[in-house]
């Protein structure tokens, strides 16, 4: 979900702030395994 998806689901649905935590987590997990395919890619 992009920024703008992000700021519309807040807008919306006026999610509680577990699930923003939650929804927070899962993205910062997301970018983590992004960054480590990226450096099995690169060896």
């Amino acid at each position: 979900m992009d920024r703008i998806k992000y700021l519309k689901w807040i807008a919306e649905e006026s999610p509680t702030d577990d699930e923003i935590d939650n929804y927070d987590s899962i993205i910062s997990r997301g970018a983590e395994r992004a960054e480590k395919v990226q450096l099995s890619l690169r060896r």
